[in-house]
């Protein structure tokens, strides 16, 4: 009897985790289709950059995870064949590799935000990133204790550790998730130390969007499970924040500094981040917004006050 109810739970708790995996499936599959048109007009039709690779990981390595994991639903088996058992292996490493890559984006991401918020700090940059890759060497290192995957007949290919204990599988939990709340909040200081004294019109930064993803690592940590969720909610955040940042590029392209006064025109150029050639429209300027006597100007044109529009929303974060 005991036996039978440990197989029940089980299964219970598998159906959750795969009904919380499939309703992330369908939300990140939803949200390719609803910007696809705005990836091809900003970044297929631009000149290839750093930022365009960053998206495209960013984008894309979620993407082909999902694909190959939706794939392995249908490696399934009344009795387990040696077939079965080797492509279900295969299936379950090659998916783990693409889906744990996502955090070497994020990770540069995030130094590139950190340099360019903090006055172009390399040690601080280079912290946020090594901070941003902890999690990434914790997933890896499950290959090491023997990540492989069982044929199991209701459910397909499913993913097994063997070598993973529960003590050491909340070790790598506490260590990976405190990182990253770690890198996190670092970027919130740098965030708001940097803009507070730029938003002189502004009543609140921009900051809800790293926010929440602190408190969704936070909830990682104190619940100790699963959230599919979470790296879904951070590719689509990334990948509108660089959509957003490209755009306000272009935008700040046709504008010109022919359109600003002497001390936008200055304050643009101690603003401007030096790495441009790299990074492209993250090379951009990160000026958020202008004084409040100047939005309160009655002689301001459609354009300049689209401009300021997309320079307050570059501000935003992740």
């Amino acid at each position: 009897m005991s036996s039978k109810a440990a197989i029940i739970d089980n299964y219970e708790a598998l159906f959750a985790s795969n009904s919380a995996v499939y309703a992330a499936y369908t939300l990140i599959f939803f949200e390719h289709i609803l910007t696809f048109g705005d990836e091809v007009e900003v970044f297929w039709k631009r000149k290839f950059t750093g930022a365009t690779v960053m998206f495209l990981l960013n984008r894309y390595l979620i993407l082909v995870s999902y694909i190959l994991e939706l794939a392995s639903v249908w490696i399934k088996s009344d009795y387990v064949k040696p077939m079965h058992l080797y492509r279900c292996m295969v299936d379950v490493r090659i998916t783990d590799v693409f889906y744990y890559a996502l955090y070497i984006p994020w990770a540069v991401f995030a130094a590139l935000r950190a340099y360019a918020l903090s006055n172009r700090n390399w040690p601080l940059a280079i912290l946020v990133f090594l901070l941003g890759l902890v999690p990434y060497g914790m997933d890896m290192g499950q290959f090491a204790v023997g990540l492989t995957g069982y044929v199991d007949p209701v459910w397909g290919c499913v993913t097994a550790i063997p070598g993973f204990s529960q003590t050491l599988a909340t070790q790598m939990t506490i260590a990976a998730r405190t990182t990253h709340i770690a890198c996190d909040a670092i970027l919130i200081v740098v965030t708001w130390y940097s803009l507070r004294r730029r938003m002189r019109g502004i009543s609140r930064l921009p900051l809800t969007a790293t926010i929440v993803l602190v408190v969704l690592n936070s909830l990682r940590l104190i619940l100790a499970m699963p959230l599919p969720v979470h790296c879904v909610l951070t590719v689509i955040l990334v990948s509108h924040f660089l959509l957003d940042l490209q755009r306000a590029s272009d935008t700040s392209r046709g504008l010109g500094a022919s359109s600003l006064s002497y001390s936008d025109a200055e304050a643009y150029s101690t603003s401007t981040v030096v790495f441009d050639r790299v990074v492209g429209s993250m090379g951009a300027s990160l000026e958020p917004a202008t004084s409040a006597d100047e939005t309160e100007d009655s002689d301001w044109d459609h354009s300049s006050s689209e401009a300021h529009h997309w320079q307050r929303e570059r501000g935003d974060v992740y």
